[in-house]
This record gives structure tokens, sequence and C-alpha cells, in this order.
């Protein structure tokens, strides 16, 4: 149910909405009611009635719980399968109600709201959310445009409009005024539209040349008067006000007193001008069919085109935004800020189709289209920089050591919550080696043995909404290995003839004691691998050590801050490192500062363990973590886990019995509020077992003291075919993947284990990373 200003109104399934059971209600910043609902999705209520997004539209599960919307108006969906985010509000399109439909000429952005029209005929508005098809009058006759090429707010925030057969429109809000030859207008196909400083407007017309109308007189500017061509296609007027016309061969500048040209020889990358702009450093930028983009600044012209990051194909339109230049083609969106480029086209994912109109500020990007109209709102939240090694080495103090003569591996570590890892663009440099900032999809780099001394290298990671994280500078010592051997009792040495003799020795010890040498030797390298986990990523147990673990820290969060409330299921393919997270987990919870709960890990694997005895490993398993919480615990032996006989099965009824027991203990113990947490490996026997086994450990978790005890199951595959609704998977666990692990991580884990035993070649990593893709 929701208020009106009128009525209260039921909002049920019969008008729209995909369940009657509603979970979670937010009223978002728009105005827009959100609903989420059990089994149907989230629901958004808008002027056009009810949307709503589900499992087809990428939601983890239909059963939502939770709504926020962000401070970057990006809305959060807590589901029973985690948390979903919604980025509705970066990219938006509207399919319904009076908001246009087809190609998009152009686009106007003013105080009262975004114009567009039809390259077809109709003009539209948008205000706040909703759109409204405009009818323009001329005295009391209603004008159907046509056809409409461009759009133009002068500084009275009067709309120009120039259309294909019916000359030039202007509208005050209230009534239109039309210009056509007949009236003074050079032709009737109007191109573009300017205003210059004395409050003048300037039509570019198709084969007409210019038109100029100061309020009162008409004037026509043609090839005869200086123009390089009569064909004009784009209009600017500069800061200086200066008058830029674009046409089909060229840029003719019009200063007040005399007209020059630019064509290709001059620098242009092509002659045939589509768009014309001006960015905030007063470059003025000119887009060119089939030529880039060129920029005109300083005295000289400068050109960019696809192998620069320009989307290919021809550019049809541009806008300057604060730092930016936007540029809409045939293949979709770009953008550059004088570092660096961002494609939105198919390629890099976003299907915005051609662009034939832009218009926007720092806010917002209006994008013309085929089918309508699209804002862009990019997101203000920069990425992060984590982490940065050199050759397997971390910075100390912000510097490297790295000896002369060998190369340098460089591998960075980046993250941002509103986007993919390949989509992050990384930016290094290391100054006195790089003449200019190296740039990439790619979060490793590698350089050539450097010469001995001191070097700045710096770095950062930059998303698509062009938000950089602050740059990390390293000072890279570069050193030249030692020319003298300290011996003691000898001095300094020269490193040959300290070799030499250390070749004598070991020859003389491998003559003397070879056969118990090699023993030692071989019995040394086998502590050793076991030890250091010889190689972890390649084979070897589950990883219990912190320094061999790698990746998986923003899941690890996640699952540390969920713990308080809820349960967790982790799956995943064998050897993806899910037990490995269990381990990692079971070192963390001692340690975890949490304002309400002391958590208790406890480790179980389940490999093997028969339905009679799931009970009794689970509590072994308890009473061997808990020996030190329980060493005090004057109830101990009269638990019934000690009192039944071996005869006798230990039940989910005396589990439920001693947790009572060990709970009311650890609550006298503990300032906070103790919280049980098995770590289930190998869970998924509990598959394999009768369905009244699989709700009795149900009741456990949901029992009175269900306060205190949560758990994390993890397997390969856990059927949820239950043959009950009241399954623990459907009402409490969260199922979370555990994926691969990505470039960094997996390189990470091949190198860092072996470090200082031996080396892997970039080759070897490759060859490695192809076949296994972190697996």
């Amino acid at each position: 149910m929701h208020i009106t200003d009128q009525e209260m109104v039921w909002e049920t399934t019969e008008s729209g909405l995909p369940s009657d059971r509603a979970l979670a209600l937010l009223t978002a910043r728009d105005g827009a009611l959100w609903v989420g609902t059990n089994g149907g999705g989230a629901a958004r209520l808008g002027d056009g009635g009810w949307e709503t997004l589900t499992l087809a539209d990428g939601l983890a599960a239909n059963f939502v719980s939770a709504l926020f919307e962000d401070s970057d108006g990006v809305f959060w969906f807590g589901t029973v399968a985690g948390v979903t985010r919604y980025d509705g509000a970066s990219w938006r399109a509207w399919k319904d109600g009076d908001a246009p439909q087809d190609r998009i000429s152009a686009l106007a952005l003013g105080d009262d709201g975004l114009w567009a029209a039809q390259g077809n005929g109709g003009l539209f508005r948008l205000q706040g959310d909703v759109w409204e098809k405009v009818t323009l009058r001329v005295g009391r006759r209603p004008l159907k445009l046509s056809g409409v090429e461009t759009l133009f707010l002068d500084r009275d925030g009067q709309l120009w409009l120039g259309t294909h057969t019916q000359g030039v429109v202007v509208f005050d809000g209230k009534r239109a005024r039309q210009w056509t030859r007949a009236e003074g207008l050079a032709e009737d196909f109007v191109t573009a539209i300017a205003q210059s400083k004395d409050g003048a407007m300037w039509f570019g017309t198709r084969s007409g040349g210019l038109s100029r109308w100061d309020g009162r007189h008409w004037k026509e500017i043609a090839t005869q008067d200086g123009l390089i061509s009569n064909e004009v296609t784009a209009l600017l007027v500069d800061d200086e006000g200066a008058l830029w016309v674009g046409t089909r061969d060229g840029i003719s500048l019009w200063d007040g007193s005399a007209w020059r040209a630019f064509i290709t020889d001059d620098g242009l990358g092509g002659n045939d001008i589509t768009a014309l702009a001006q960015d905030e450093d007063g470059a003025v930028w000119a887009a060119t069919w089939g030529g880039g983009v060129s920029r005109w600044q300083d005295g000289v012209w400068e050109t960019f085109d696809a192998r620069n990051g320009l989307a290919p194909s021809g550019v049809e339109t541009l806008l300057t935004t604060p730092g930016q230049v936007w540029m809409g083609s045939v293949s979709g969106l770009s953008v550059y800020d004088g570092r660096s480029w961002q494609q939105f086209s198919h390629a890099y994912g976003y299907d915005v189709g051609r662009v034939y109109a832009l218009a926007g500020d720092d806010e917002a990007i209006y994008l013309g289209g085929d089918e309508g109209v699209i804002r862009f709102r990019p997101e203000k939240t920069p990425p992060s920089l984590h982490m940065i090694t050199i050759n397997g080495r971390m910075p100390e103090a912000n510097v490297i050591a790295l000896d002369a003569g060998a190369q340098a591996h460089v591998m960075l570590q980046g993250s941002d919550i509103h986007s993919q890892p390949d989509d992050l663009l990384y930016l290094m440099r290391l100054e006195g080696v790089d003449a200019d900032w190296r740039q990439g999809r790619s979060p490793t780099l590698s350089y050539p043995p450097l010469e001995p001394g001191d070097y700045t290298f710096r770095a950062q990671v930059r998303d698509p909404s062009m938000n950089y994280a602050p740059p990390v500078v390293l000072t890279l010592q570069v050193r030249k290995p030692q020319s003298a051997i300290a011996i003691p009792g000898l001095g300094h040495v020269h490193p040959g003839l300290a070799l030499a003799g250390v070749a004598f020795l070991t020859l003389f010890v491998a003559v003397v004691g070879y056969a118990s040498w090699t023993t030692a030797l071989r019995w040394h390298m086998r502590q050793q691998a076991v030890e250091r986990r010889f190689n972890p990523y390649i084979a070897g147990s589950p990883i219990r050590s912190r320094d061999m673990f790698f990746g998986r820290e923003q899941l690890l969060r996640d699952l540390k801050g969920s713990l308080a409330h809820n349960s967790m299921m982790l799956y995943g393919e064998r050897r993806i490192g899910k037990t490995s997270l269990l381990y990692r987990l079971l070192e963390d919870l001692p340690r975890l500062e949490d304002k309400k709960f002391r958590f208790f890990p406890v480790f179980v694997d389940l490999e093997g363990t028969p339905e009679d005895a799931f009970f009794h490993q689970l509590m072994e398993g308890l009473l061997d973590a808990l020996q030190e919480p329980l060493a005090d615990f004057p109830a101990r032996q009269k638990l019934q886990y000690h009192l039944l006989s071996e005869q006798t099965t230990y039940t989910d009824r005396h589990m439920r019995r001693d947790l009572r027991q060990i709970i009311g203990h650890l609550k006298n113990r503990t300032e906070r509020a103790p919280r049980l947490i098995f770590l289930l490996d190998e869970a998924d026997i509990l598959s394999s077992y009768n369905s009244l086994t699989q709700q009795q450990f149900r009741r456990i978790l949901q029992d009175v003291f269900a306060r205190n005890v949560g758990a994390i199951i993890s397997g390969v595959y856990i059927s949820k075919a239950w043959d009950r609704l009241e399954s623990p998977w459907y009402n409490m666990f969260v199922e979370i993947i555990v994926p691969p692990l990505n470039r960094y991580e997996a390189e990470m884990l091949m190198r860092k284990p072996v470090l200082g035993f031996y080396e892997w070649d970039d080759e070897a990593v490759e060859f490695v990373w192809r076949r296994t893709h972190g697996r």
C-alpha cells in the first residue's frame, strides 16, 4: 500500500506487482517506489507502472529482502543468494510513455530540461524523469515538423530548430516563429546554428553557405565572400568571439576581419567536418568523417583516431564537459580526458549503438541513438590500487631494492566496486626510462635490465567513469652486485678467488662424503618442499599459512561481514581454494573485532563421514576447537557426547542439549555474545543424507540459540533438490560461488612460495595461466 495526495492505493499482482509478498520497501531519490518481494524479484513503480528485475535481468535471486540506494544513485539488492548491484542509475534508456523511440538527430540541454528532436520529425522534452511531446504553433497554426537536423539554445533560453525543409524555427516556451528562404534565409535545409557575442544568430545550410540574422536583417555569406565551401556542416563561436565554420571541404575561420581556411594539408585529420566544439582550456576540436578527431591548440592541429583509443568509424558529434571531450560515432561513444581514452561500444560490452547527438554536463551525458535517448551518469567513486610488487618483492617504506642486470617485472592489483577487473586501465611510468605514461588493461609490465641508480616509479588505476585512484609512488634502488666477498680471517677476497675456493671445497666434500651429503640434501629439500609448499598453485595441500594466501580478499571481507547474522554455502570446482578459504577463516575469526559477537570457528572435514556419525563428528570438532575456552567448564564430562556408550548413536537431540550447555558457559566467560561458526569442508556428503537428517541439521541452526550458531559449508556441488521447502538452502544459507583466481592472484601464488629457491620465467607463467586460467 502507498499513499497519494488523495487516497491510499493497494498494489498487488493485479496491478502489476510481481508478488503479493513484499519483503522490503525503498523510496528512491527520484521519488520512485522500489519493492523487494518473496519470489518475484525487485520491482519499481514509476509513471509508466511497475518495472520488474528478476534472475533473468542479472538479479542474484528472486527473494529480495533488502534495498539500498547509494550516493552515486546505484541500487543494491540483498537477496538470499548474495548482493546484487543495479547500475540503472548510470545507464538509462526510456522505452515507454511519451519518450522518443526513433532516431535522434539533435539534443540540447537547458535549464528547463533536455530537448530531443527526431530525424523524421517530432520534438520532445525531458524534465526530471518524465518525457513530453511538444507541439509548436506559429501564430494559431500548429507546425508539423517534417524533420529536424539541429537544435540550439541561445543566451535567453530560446530554442532554435534547424529543419530539413521548413527553414529555421525559434521557440520561446510559448510561441514559435519561423523563417524560410522566402523571408531571407539562404536555404530551407539548416544544418547548424550558433550565436556570436553580439547576439547575432548564424545558420549553416546544406548548400547555400551561411546566413546571419541580427534581429532585424538577414545577410548571406558564401564562397565568393571567402567561405571555403557552401556545404556547411557545423558552427562554433569560440571564447574569443571567432566563428568556426565546418564544411564538407575543410574549416573556415572568421576572426572578425578576415577568413582563414584549414584543410588536411594544414594538419586536419580529414576535410569532411561533422562537428565542432571547444574545451575548457580553449582548444577547438573538429570531428571528421573517417579522419578521426583533430584538436587546434597553440596554433597546431593534432589528430586522434582509433590508434589512440577513439572508437573506430566516423565521428558524428562532439560534447565538452569539464576536463573531458565526448565523441559520438557510428560504433559508439568515446571520451578523452587529456590522459587516457575510454570507449563505450559493443566491443567493450556497452551496447549504446550509433550516436548521432550528444548533450550534457559533468553530472550526466545524453546520447541520441537509433531508438531514442540514453542517459549516462558516470559514478564518482574512484577505484583502488592495492598492491605493487616488483620481481615478487613488496615495498618497504616505499622502497624496493633490485639487482642491476635483472629484469624488473611489475605487478599491480587494482579493484573497483562498480567495475569488472578487465574494465580497469593501469597507468605506469618509470621516470628516466619512460618518456610518458604506459597504459593498458594488463596489471603486469616488464622492464629490461636497469643501470644502477635510484628510479621513481609511479602507478595509477582508472575505472570506466574516468575516476583515477590516487597515485602510488615508489623508489627503485638498483645496485651492482658486490665486487668483493668478506671471508673471516682472510678479509675481502675477489669473487673469482672465492668461487675457486668454494669449487675446490665442494669437490673435496663431494669426493669424501658424496653419499651422506646427497642423503642430507634430499632430506633438507623435502623438508623445504613441505614447509614452503612447492608449489601450491600446481599441487599440494590446502594453504594454511597467511603469507601463502593470495586473492579472495574481497570474498573474505564479505564472509566476515555477513557471519554475524547469516550462514553461507561456498561451492565451486575442485582445487579452486575453498578449503584454503576455510583455513583462513579458522585463523582470522578469533581475532575479528565485532561489537556484538566473539567468534569461535570450528573446522570439520566431512569427507567420508557416515550419516549416523554426522552429529558426533560436529561435536567432536567443536570440543577439539574449544579446548581452551572449555578448560574450566565444570559440566564438560556430563555432556551427552561423553555419557553415551559407543553403541548409542549421538543424534541431533543430544547435540542440541550439549550446545545449550556449552553456549551457556561461553556466555558467562566472554563479554560479547559467543557465536560458534561451523566450517564444514567436503559438505557434498550432505546431499546423500536422508531428508530427515537434513531437517535435523536445520533445526540446530534455527534453535533458540540460533543467534549463537552459524555455519559455512563448502563443496563442489551441494544438491538443492531437497524434499521439503523448509530446507536451510531455501531460507537461511547464502550461496557464494568461489571463482577461479584472477591473473594477478594466480601469478603471485606461482612466484612467491618459491621465492629464493627458483624463479619462474614470464613465458612459463603465461603457459600455466593459459592452461589453467586461475584453476
